[in-house]
Protein backbone atom coordinates (compact mmCIF):
# COMPACT_ATOMS: atom_id res chain seq x y z
CA UNK A 1 0.00 0.00 0.00
CA UNK A 2 2.99 2.04 0.68
CA UNK A 3 4.02 1.99 -2.70
CA UNK A 4 0.61 2.21 -4.67
CA UNK A 5 0.36 5.12 -2.65
CA UNK A 6 3.33 6.77 -3.53
CA UNK A 7 3.22 5.80 -7.02
CA UNK A 8 -0.29 6.86 -7.70
CA UNK A 9 0.88 10.63 -6.45
CA UNK A 10 3.82 10.38 -8.68
CA UNK A 11 2.10 9.78 -11.90
CA UNK A 12 -0.74 12.13 -10.90
CA UNK A 13 1.97 14.89 -10.70
CA UNK A 14 3.92 14.03 -14.02
CA UNK A 15 0.97 13.91 -15.56
CA UNK A 16 -0.29 17.61 -13.70
CA UNK A 17 3.01 19.11 -14.99
CA UNK A 18 2.73 17.96 -18.84
CA UNK A 19 4.46 14.54 -19.02
CA UNK A 20 3.70 10.86 -19.80
CA UNK A 21 4.65 7.73 -17.53
CA UNK A 22 5.56 5.23 -20.13
CA UNK A 23 5.40 2.33 -18.00
CA UNK A 24 4.06 2.16 -14.60
CA UNK A 25 4.49 -1.72 -12.97
CA UNK A 26 3.86 -2.61 -9.09
CA UNK A 27 5.37 -5.92 -7.27
CA UNK A 28 4.99 -7.61 -3.97
CA UNK A 29 6.96 -5.96 -1.65
CA UNK A 30 9.36 -8.50 -0.10
CA UNK A 31 8.61 -11.40 -2.33
CA UNK A 32 9.68 -10.33 -5.95
CA UNK A 33 13.45 -10.12 -6.41
CA UNK A 34 13.25 -10.76 -9.98
CA UNK A 35 12.61 -7.31 -11.72
CA UNK A 36 14.09 -8.05 -15.58
CA UNK A 37 10.65 -7.90 -16.72
CA UNK A 38 9.39 -4.67 -15.90
CA UNK A 39 12.82 -3.76 -16.31
CA UNK A 40 12.73 -4.79 -19.97
CA UNK A 41 9.61 -2.85 -20.41
CA UNK A 42 11.43 0.17 -19.43
CA UNK A 43 14.41 -0.55 -21.62
CA UNK A 44 11.85 -0.42 -24.63
CA UNK A 45 10.15 2.77 -23.33
CA UNK A 46 11.34 5.73 -24.11
CA UNK A 47 11.48 6.40 -20.65
CA UNK A 48 13.64 9.74 -19.55
CA UNK A 49 14.40 8.15 -15.84
CA UNK A 50 13.26 5.37 -13.39
CA UNK A 51 11.17 6.31 -10.08
CA UNK A 52 11.50 3.88 -7.88
CA UNK A 53 8.14 3.90 -4.93
CA UNK A 54 10.00 1.14 -2.99
CA UNK A 55 11.82 0.56 -0.26
CA UNK A 56 15.79 0.19 -0.21
CA UNK A 57 15.75 -3.47 -0.51
CA UNK A 58 13.98 -3.87 -3.58
CA UNK A 59 15.53 -0.23 -4.79
CA UNK A 60 18.78 -1.69 -4.53
CA UNK A 61 18.03 -5.10 -6.48
CA UNK A 62 16.05 -2.80 -9.08
CA UNK A 63 19.01 -0.30 -9.68
CA UNK A 64 21.47 -3.48 -9.93
CA UNK A 65 18.89 -5.36 -12.65
CA UNK A 66 18.53 -2.04 -14.37
CA UNK A 67 22.58 -1.15 -14.84
CA UNK A 68 22.95 -5.35 -15.89
CA UNK A 69 20.63 -4.73 -18.34
CA UNK A 70 22.54 -1.33 -19.68
CA UNK A 71 19.65 0.56 -18.07
CA UNK A 72 21.64 3.96 -17.95
CA UNK A 73 18.63 6.38 -16.54
CA UNK A 74 19.05 8.51 -13.89
CA UNK A 75 16.84 6.76 -10.89
CA UNK A 76 14.89 8.37 -8.47
CA UNK A 77 13.13 7.72 -5.00
CA UNK A 78 11.80 9.33 -1.79
CA UNK A 79 13.24 9.04 1.28
CA UNK A 80 12.95 5.30 1.62
CA UNK A 81 16.46 4.79 -0.24
CA UNK A 82 17.55 7.02 2.17
CA UNK A 83 19.63 4.99 4.20
CA UNK A 84 23.12 3.74 3.97
CA UNK A 85 21.83 -0.16 3.53
CA UNK A 86 20.49 0.93 0.06
CA UNK A 87 23.88 1.78 -1.45
CA UNK A 88 25.53 -1.22 0.87
CA UNK A 89 23.41 -3.34 -1.25
CA UNK A 90 23.49 -1.80 -4.82
CA UNK A 91 27.03 -1.26 -4.41
CA UNK A 92 28.14 0.67 -7.66
CA UNK A 93 24.62 0.70 -9.25
CA UNK A 94 23.61 3.40 -6.61
CA UNK A 95 26.02 5.82 -7.67
CA UNK A 96 24.02 9.13 -9.19
CA UNK A 97 20.76 7.84 -7.12
CA UNK A 98 18.42 11.13 -6.48
CA UNK A 99 16.30 11.05 -3.24
CA UNK A 100 14.41 13.39 -1.03
CA UNK A 101 15.31 12.97 2.61
CA UNK A 102 14.01 14.47 5.70
CA UNK A 103 17.17 13.42 7.94
CA UNK A 104 20.78 14.44 6.67
CA UNK A 105 23.56 13.65 9.65
CA UNK A 106 25.15 16.62 9.13
CA UNK A 107 22.30 18.93 9.60
CA UNK A 108 23.71 21.31 11.77
CA UNK A 109 20.08 22.12 13.65
CA UNK A 110 20.58 20.88 17.12
CA UNK A 111 17.76 19.00 17.53
CA UNK A 112 19.23 16.76 14.44
CA UNK A 113 22.76 16.87 15.81
CA UNK A 114 21.88 15.63 19.45
CA UNK A 115 19.33 12.72 18.04
CA UNK A 116 22.39 11.62 15.30
CA UNK A 117 25.08 11.64 18.51
CA UNK A 118 23.07 9.68 20.36
CA UNK A 119 22.15 6.79 17.66
CA UNK A 120 25.47 6.75 17.07
CA UNK A 121 26.68 6.08 20.30
CA UNK A 122 23.80 3.53 20.84
CA UNK A 123 23.69 1.56 17.68
CA UNK A 124 27.58 2.11 16.42
CA UNK A 125 26.29 3.42 13.12
CA UNK A 126 24.57 6.53 11.28
CA UNK A 127 21.34 6.96 11.71
CA UNK A 128 18.52 6.80 8.52
CA UNK A 129 15.53 8.30 7.35
CA UNK A 130 13.21 4.92 9.24
CA UNK A 131 15.68 5.33 12.64
CA UNK A 132 13.84 9.69 12.94
CA UNK A 133 10.33 8.56 12.01
CA UNK A 134 10.68 5.76 14.86
CA UNK A 135 12.17 8.12 17.39
CA UNK A 136 10.04 11.17 16.65
CA UNK A 137 6.81 8.88 16.09
CA UNK A 138 7.58 7.62 19.57
CA UNK A 139 8.00 10.75 20.85
CA UNK A 140 5.12 12.57 19.41
CA UNK A 141 3.16 9.82 21.33
CA UNK A 142 4.77 10.21 24.46
CA UNK A 143 3.87 14.11 24.10
CA UNK A 144 0.16 13.49 23.02
CA UNK A 145 -0.08 11.28 26.01
CA UNK A 146 1.57 13.35 28.34
CA UNK A 147 -1.47 16.59 27.53
CA UNK A 148 -4.39 14.86 27.07
CA UNK A 149 -3.74 11.10 28.61
CA UNK A 150 -4.26 7.45 26.94
CA UNK A 151 -7.86 8.12 25.54
CA UNK A 152 -7.39 7.27 21.72
CA UNK A 153 -9.73 10.34 20.72
CA UNK A 154 -8.00 12.76 22.68
CA UNK A 155 -5.00 11.55 21.57
CA UNK A 156 -5.88 11.59 17.65
CA UNK A 157 -7.29 15.21 18.63
CA UNK A 158 -4.14 16.18 19.56
CA UNK A 159 -1.77 15.23 17.16
CA UNK A 160 -4.52 16.85 14.52
CA UNK A 161 -4.14 20.05 15.88
CA UNK A 162 -0.99 20.14 17.53
CA UNK A 163 1.66 22.88 17.35
CA UNK A 164 4.12 22.40 14.94
CA UNK A 165 6.67 19.71 16.63
CA UNK A 166 10.32 19.94 15.69
CA UNK A 167 11.89 16.18 15.67
CA UNK A 168 14.96 14.56 14.40
CA UNK A 169 12.99 14.40 11.03
CA UNK A 170 12.20 17.96 10.91
CA UNK A 171 9.41 20.09 12.13
CA UNK A 172 5.94 18.05 11.96
CA UNK A 173 2.30 18.87 11.88
CA UNK A 174 -0.68 17.15 10.32
CA UNK A 175 -3.29 17.65 7.59
CA UNK A 176 -6.88 16.78 7.39
CA UNK A 177 -5.69 13.45 5.86
CA UNK A 178 -3.82 12.48 9.26
CA UNK A 179 -0.51 12.72 7.10
CA UNK A 180 2.59 13.58 8.81
CA UNK A 181 3.31 17.67 6.69
CA UNK A 182 7.15 18.18 7.00
CA UNK A 183 8.46 21.22 5.07
CA UNK A 184 12.04 20.07 5.81
CA UNK A 185 12.45 17.75 3.05
CA UNK A 186 15.95 17.98 1.48
CA UNK A 187 17.30 16.62 -1.98
CA UNK A 188 20.51 14.13 -1.90
CA UNK A 189 22.26 12.45 -4.32
CA UNK A 190 24.53 9.73 -4.08
CA UNK A 191 28.06 10.43 -4.98
CA UNK A 192 30.86 7.93 -4.40
CA UNK A 193 29.20 5.86 -2.60
CA UNK A 194 27.80 8.13 -0.28
CA UNK A 195 24.51 10.43 0.10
Amino acid sequence: DYGRGLMEVVVEQVKTLGGEVPVNETYMLGETKDFTGILTKVKASDADCLFIAGLYNEGALIAKQARQLGIDLPIYSNEALFEQIYIDLAGDAAEGTKVCGLLTPTDPDPVVQKFVKDFEKEYGKVAGTFSAFGYDMTKLFAKAVQEVGTDGDSIAEYLRTMPEYEGASGKITFDEEHDAVRPTLKRLIVKNGAF
